[in-house]
């Protein structure tokens, strides 16, 4: 068990937080049947990386209150329709963020930190995430599982990262707008 250092409350060193491993996860990491799953706040989305979150720049471009109770994808379709071309600013948006993060050793680092951490457990085959950066393909060689042609290697003995809300390696298959779940609900 890791001890929490209270000395320090910086973005870093509040979320050490301490932690028992259930002997069940070690059991089936053991015998290849642990599924990962990882949404928000592991890479870039944390105070960690950048100032806000991308939720909050977006409320700033908006002009809206940060006490605004506006969903993710409202507030991201809010964005796309107050634009012109607002898709590919969204877009654009987002991209900016992961390539800000690959020009800076350090934050790239700590925006992957999750990933180098999972990276030797060689038994985790099968991550689901809601990101979209390519953490997981870089870091722990992870074949990306995005589009419905892609899901034919499900079954493949490789370490596979499920994308399923898109990935910033494939512009189209990007989950983020109230539209966007609407159509991939319609899909499934």
């Amino acid at each position: 068990m890791k001890k929490k250092d209270d000395s320090c409350e910086c973005e870093i060193c509040k979320n050490r937080l301490p932690f028992d491993m259930p002997h069940e996860i070690i059991d089936s990491i053991e015998k290849g049947q642990l599924v990962l799953f990882a949404g928000a706040g592991i890479s870039t989305e944390t105070k960690v990386i950048f100032k806000e979150t991308l939720y909050e720049d977006v409320l700033q471009d908006l002009k809206l209150d940060k006490s605004s109770n506006i969903s993710f994808p409202e507030l991201m379709s809010q964005y796309c329709n107050s634009n012109t071309n607002g898709r590919q600013k969204l877009l654009e948006k987002i991209k900016y963020r992961f390539d800000y993060c690959h020009q800076f050793n350090e934050l790239y680092r700590a925006a992957s930190r999750f990933h180098q951490e999972i990276a030797p457990f060689w038994m985790i085959k099968n991550i689901i995430t809601t990101n979209w950066d390519d953490y997981f393909e870089r870091k722990c060689n992870a074949i990306p599982i995005v589009t419905p042609g892609d899901f034919a290697f499900f079954n493949i003995d490789q370490r596979k990262v499920f994308k399923i809300h898109g990935s910033i390696s494939n512009y189209g298959s990007i989950i983020a707008t109230t539209e966007d779940y609407k159509k991939c609900y319609k899909q499934l």
